[in-house]
């Protein structure tokens, strides 16, 4: 099987699993961009399995209102949790975080979030 079949597999199983939650909620595509901030055309997209790798952001987003973790929506995708970290959903959601004994505050939370967000600017 090409590479490119399998990404689209994979890309199918997110959609598919967006769709069949979208409908059983009795939602348009309009309603669920309404409800979670994402366009409309980005959710097409996604369901049609032709937009690859959604961000961070959305991948939070949209387990947050399916009653989902990232890891689920992740594995959809075929980015198993244990192969990656995403620091951003780390460092955004009420998790403790600690860095060497020390529990971070939202406030260095934040910091870490935007150095890294300036620093992945600049490659």
């Amino acid at each position: 099987m090409k590479k490119n079949s399998v990404v689209a597999q994979k890309n199918y199983l997110l959609g598919n699993f967006i769709k069949e939650e979208r409908i059983k909620r009795g939602l348009t595509l309009h309603d669920l961009g309404k409800l979670t901030g994402i366009s409309p055309a980005y959710l097409n997209r996604i369901e049609k399995g032709s937009r690859k790798n959604p961000s961070a952001m959305v991948i939070n987003t949209l387990s947050n209102f399916f009653g989902v973790t990232p890891e689920f929506i992740l594995s959809l995708i075929g980015m198993e949790s244990s192969n990656s970290i995403y620091l951003d959903l780390i460092l955004q959601k009420e998790n403790i975080v600690y860095f060497e004994n020390h529990e971070l505050t939202k406030q260095q939370k934040d910091m870490i979030f935007n150095f890294v967000k300036a620093l992945l600017k600049t490659i």
